[in-house]
């Protein structure tokens, strides 16, 4: 396997275990607030379609930075940000490894950018 395809590989992976913690993050965030599945709740369940499509359309690719670094995608970022801030802290408890891998994604991938100013 060359080199390019291994970070292929490593990138898909990332990517594809960024879209379950936040598919994830925003069901523990529907069941508490809403007392509902994410299938079943219109609010929830639009803010998961849109989550997982800015993954997928990502313009930073290789660099993704953390989303909350971005500045390309502001649409729904504050129901976003209710979500984090509630499933953050427990997603530790509640799943430890997708919380500590994306812990340390967001660590490895800050840059040295501030928060908010990540642009193409």
């Amino acid at each position: 396997m060359t080199a390019v395809a291994a970070s292929k590989r490593i990138l898909s992976k990332r990517i594809l275990r960024e879209k379950k913690t936040i598919g994830v993050m925003i069901a523990m965030h529907c069941a508490s607030r809403h007392g509902k599945r994410v299938e079943d709740c219109e609010s929830c369940g639009r803010l998961l379609s849109y989550a997982q499509r800015k993954i997928d359309n990502c313009v930073f690719h290789g660099s993704k930075p953390a989303c909350n670094e971005c500045m390309v995608h502001r649409e729904l970022r504050e129901e976003m940000r209710a979500v984090m801030r509630f499933s953050g802290p427990r997603m530790f408890l509640h799943h430890p490894l997708l919380g500590g891998l994306h812990f340390v994604d967001r660590l490895g991938h800050s840059g040295g950018t501030s928060a908010g100013t990540h642009q193409p």
